[in-house]
């Protein structure tokens, strides 16, 4: 990886990762704007072996982790297109490197990503891709979303909750918490003794 790569694209949307990902319906709706999207994915990903894209969408596959790295914060917006809402643990780490560059991310409407993100505070969930993100994106050209607010929250979640740091912390608390109920357990007589 050379360090100096530059994008086709001053600006551009960013789309990453490999389980679990929608990006067929990313395509999509990007084959219908001329804002560019940079999608990075894996060779196991069927849905980015499509060979008619129009020149503002560019999908690279298995690229290191500082390649991925540089391309996330260079963009202007991060995307992260899931697939089953039940599928468990996918995406998880590619939306704290989002987070942790501090880009206004639009994301799937799930649980698991509710955990992470608040609608409209740290980023903007959607429920329908290629229903929501048309108006989403319009959103965005007319300046009804504080970009660079929603990029500090979600900067400021990163830290407060998913740091080493802070996942310490909220270990130590339940230990603490832990025995603190252990030692409430000791001092109350069982009912059936």
């Amino acid at each position: 990886f050379d360090p100096s790569y530059q994008p086709p694209y001053k600006e551009y949307y960013f789309s990453g990762g490999f389980t679990n990902r929608d990006y067929a319906s990313l395509i999509e709706v990007f084959r219908k704007t001329d804002k560019n999207l940079i999608i990075v994915g894996s060779k196991l990903n069927s849905d980015l072996n499509v060979t008619d894209l129009p020149k503002n969408i560019l999908i690279l596959k298995d690229i290191d982790k500082v390649e991925f790295e540089s391309l996330v914060a260079k963009s202007a917006v991060c995307i992260l297109p899931m697939k089953d809402p039940d599928a468990g643990a996918s995406g998880h780490m590619v939306l704290l490197a989002y987070m942790r560059h501090k880009k206004p991310i639009l994301a799937s409407n799930y649980p698991a990503i509710q955990e992470y993100l608040t609608d409209q505070v740290s980023g903007l969930l959607y429920d329908d891709p290629l229903k929501d993100l048309p108006l989403i994106l319009e959103g965005i050209d007319g300046n009804e979303f504080d970009l660079i607010s929603l990029g500090k929250n979600a900067l400021t979640t990163y830290n407060e909750k998913f740091t080493r740091e802070a996942l310490a912390k909220r270990l130590i608390e339940i230990i603490d918490e832990s025995a603190v109920n252990e030692k409430n357990k000791i001092k109350s007589p069982s009912i059936n003794a």
